[in-house]
């Protein structure tokens, strides 16, 4: 029996060509948790649909930008980061917020509600 796996350029979706059909994965309904931690599960169970042979619809191929946008962003990205820490260290420094154990637990569960708001709003 061969079996191939396809990424898609949605993350929870995959492609999976089994004896001569298609199937489509959601990868949401991984019953097993274990593997997103890193574990290789002996067993798991998740939804797959079987797709007609004319169902053209999975076989986009991933989209990459050109290698110039590429470097381009991650040059921007890298100098917008340094940027933003050498204001944020100068911002501690004067208020002294390293100091006051309370304002840093507040700043960091800011920034884990932030991460989770920008997460869901970009799926």
């Amino acid at each position: 029996m061969e079996v191939n796996f396809k990424a898609l350029d949605v993350y929870y979706f995959g492609i999976l060509e089994m004896n001569g059909k298609r199937y489509v994965l959601d990868s949401n309904s991984l019953t097993s948790k274990r593997y997103y931690w890193g574990f290789a599960p002996k067993e798991f169970k998740l939804d797959i649909i079987e797709l007609e042979a004319s169902n053209r619809n999975f076989d986009k191929k991933i989209k990459m930008a050109p290698e110039g946008r590429r470097s381009i962003a991650i040059s921007i990205s890298v100098a917008l980061s340094s940027a933003l820490y050498r204001i944020g260290a100068g911002i501690f420094r004067y208020y002294s917020i390293s100091q006051n154990l309370y304002l840093k637990i507040l700043l960091f569960l800011i920034s884990i509600l932030v991460a989770f708001v920008i997460y869901r709003g970009i799926l």
